[in-house]
């Protein structure tokens, strides 16, 4: 079995808003062609490659709940969680209008398989 890696994926409107909190390039295009290349050479080092999609709003609420400043550091655990809840976790799941839909805590999680 392979292990599974969670990588953060972002859509292009909130892109300017996610600029503010994180370092990210300049463009959309240049951080899509990046993020390609990243999950594409953690797929040929035999990880399997998930993507999770960062609501701005949910991912501030998940680190206000927490604690947890809205950083990297507080990202990177956000997309383990995501990942651990996703395939290990009590949830509750449904598949609405061909959209993933995970309960995790009080917090339903879209999640969009691409």
């Amino acid at each position: 079995m392979k292990p599974i890696m969670g990588f953060p994926v972002y859509q292009e409107k909130d892109y300017e808003k996610l600029k503010e909190i994180f370092q990210l390039p300049s463009s959309y295009e240049q951080w899509l062609k990046g993020t390609e290349r990243g999950i594409k050479e953690l797929s040929d080092r035999g990880y399997v490659v998930e993507r999770v999609n960062i609501d701005i709003d949910v991912f501030s609420l998940w680190c206000k709940d927490r604690g947890l400043d809205v950083n990297k550091n507080a990202l990177k655990s956000f997309v383990h969680w995501f990942i651990y809840e996703k395939h290990h976790g009590q949830r509750w799941n449904a598949r609405i209008f061909g959209v993933d839909c995970y309960l995790a805590g009080e917090v339903i999680l879209f999640y969009h398989a691409h």
